[in-house]
This record gives C-alpha cells, sequence and structure tokens, in this order.
C-alpha cells in the first residue's frame, strides 16, 4: 500500500507538471486529483483484501502475488520518480 500511494503521489505531480500522462484504468480520472486518487487507492485496496481472502485457502499463492504485486509497484514509483529527477 505504500508503494501503490507513492505511485500515485508521484504520478499526479508528474501529470500536474505535464510531464507524464496516465495510461491505463485512471487515464479518464486524470486531470481530477481526487477521482484519480480515489480510483487508483481502491483498486490498490481491493487487491490487498482480495489477497487477504485468499491467504485463508491458499498461503503460497497469495504471498507469491503479495511479492510480485508490491515489486510492481515499487518499480511503478521509481520509475515516474525518475523522470521527476530527469525533467529538473
Amino acid at each position: 500500500m505504500a508503494a501503490a500511494a507513492a505511485d500515485v503521489s508521484i504520478s499526479m505531480y508528474q501529470i500536474q507538471r505535464g510531464a507524464a500522462r496516465e495510461r491505463g484504468f485512471g487515464a479518464w480520472w486524470q486531470n481530477s486529483p481526487v477521482p484519480f486518487a480515489l480510483s487508483k487507492s481502491v483498486m490498490a485496496t481491493a487487491f490487498v483484501y482480495g489477497l487477504r481472502e485468499l491467504r485463508k485457502t491458499k498461503p503460497k499463492t497469495a504471498l507469491v502475488l503479495g511479492i510480485a504485486a508490491s515489486a510492481v509497484e515499487v518499480s511503478l514509483a521509481v520509475r515516474s520518480a525518475r523522470l521527476s529527477a530527469i525533467g529538473r
């Protein structure tokens, strides 16, 4: 969730300064900060809740999916942060 929050905040910063555009799920709301952050946060929360439920029946699968999702979120946040450093 921390990586997802970092991705949302960095993405919003990049969109605001015109250095990036959102593709995928949040693209419809990228110019409206509250719906954009809310939609991306709700999706991350739903995924975490799904992992929590999956953990009850398939703990190893939930662990692997959780690690993979965290790695993807961290890589997205790092990529966005690098765009910030390049644009300065």
